[in-house]
């Protein structure tokens, strides 16, 4: 587990990475504020899969207003490398939606 100094330089990377490769509009989509926080690694396992298992660690940036998330790939970012002795990953098939199970964030809101 690293110690809070290890957690802040990596969050400091993370902005500089966010800084040089976030050249788009920053504004939040659900509230329209730019002001972003990067948050420390979260590491996600694949569903389905063992504990111990193949995982993602990405940086939570989430806005300041609403705590809308975006997460960022560590290891694309550069900040952590990956396992040498990773196995080649799999090609995963997603299965088409089942007839009325499609969503959309364009969709009208629940009342």
């Amino acid at each position: 587990m690293l110690n809070d100094e290890a957690r802040r330089a990596q969050r400091e990377q993370a902005g500089l990475w966010l800084s040089e490769h976030w050249t788009q509009n920053r504004e939040c989509p659900l509230c329209g504020t730019d002001a972003w926080t990067v948050g420390d690694i979260v590491v996600v396992p694949l569903v389905h899969s063992p504990l111990d298992g193949p995982t993602y660690p990405f940086f939570p940036v989430f806005c300041d207003s609403c705590g809308h998330t975006r997460l960022f790939n560590a290891l694309t970012m550069g900040i952590l490398k990956g396992s040498e002795d990773e196995e080649e990953e799999e090609e995963v098939t997603i299965p088409e939606p089942r007839a009325g199970a499609e969503a959309s964030i364009d969709a009208e809101p629940p009342k």
